[in-house]
């Protein structure tokens, strides 16, 4: 089926997607929200690539089944830098038909009807890098109640370079979809991670009046599954790379040597 209403959350990588998603899937009006454009995480099967431009028609009766609700409307992460960077996500969508050669945003606008745009970001990018570079390093991107954990998970170890390259590649990444959106004239609704995990429902309720969808006034959220994954390791690391930072500042300054440098 193909939806009536669609947006796009524009963001980085751990920046707060999995709570937004469930925060706009738990009002039951926003569609299914999700990393549709990625590669499926079980299989590592990725549709975009793979199904075009051989077969448009069953790589959007894809991305429609995944992302749409029983009301038409459609939700899908955008990552600047994913599997592959969004401009060339966008020139793969180009080439289907439906598209009729337009490019860009036109482009977009032919497969995503009355397309809206949501940017994601989180305040703190310095534990949005630690909870990156943690995540990579275990292998566990979310934790769901009900779901049991990653029994193989390793022991994170700080690295401070490691830290230090995610934090400029989040910086980076916020930096291209702002000039994405100056370009194409796009004022999108911006949401503060921050801000989402102190107000989820009023959060949510706030994209649901971007988008224009209608909601009771006594609406019932459902079950939320979605766990914390921070902990004291996000909150030591934080410290650690501060201090890093200062000592790295104050060598410069001084004219001391710098070696890389790995503390657990």
């Amino acid at each position: 089926m193909k939806p009536t209403l669609c947006y796009l959350i524009c963001t980085t990588q751990r920046a707060g997607t999995h709570l937004l998603n469930e925060a706009l899937r738990t009002t039951g009006l926003a569609g299914n929200p999700g990393e549709w454009l990625e590669p499926e995480f079980e299989t590592g099967r990725h549709h975009l690539p793979e199904l075009l431009p051989d077969k448009p028609d069953e790589f959007l009766d894809y991305l429609y089944e995944k992302g749409t609700g029983p009301n038409g409307v459609f939700g899908c992460n955008a990552f600047w830098w994913g599997c592959c960077s969004f401009e060339k996500y966008v020139g793969l969508l180009e080439a289907m038909p439906v598209c009729d050669n337009q490019r860009g945003i036109n482009a977009l606008n032919e497969i995503f009807p009355k397309l809206q745009f949501i940017h994601l970001i989180r305040r703190n990018k310095i534990r949005q890098a630690i909870s990156s570079v943690k995540a990579q390093q275990t292998k566990v991107y979310s934790q769901w109640r009900g779901l049991a954990f990653n029994e193989n998970e390793r022991e994170p170890e700080f690295i401070y370079e490691d830290i230090k390259e995610s934090l400029n590649f989040a910086i980076k990444s916020e930096e291209c979809w702002n000039q994405f959106f100056l370009t194409n004239g796009i004022e999108p609704l911006q949401i503060i991670y921050e801000d989402l995990a102190e107000n989820f429902e009023e959060t949510a309720l706030a994209v649901l009046d971007f988008l224009g969808i209608e909601y009771p006034p006594d609406l019932q959220f459902e079950p939320r599954y979605l766990l914390k994954q921070a902990d004291h390791i996000n909150d030591e690391w934080e410290q650690m790379f501060l201090a890093m930072e200062a000592k790295l500042k104050k060598s410069s300054s001084t004219g001391e040597d710098s070696t890389r440098t790995a503390e657990g």
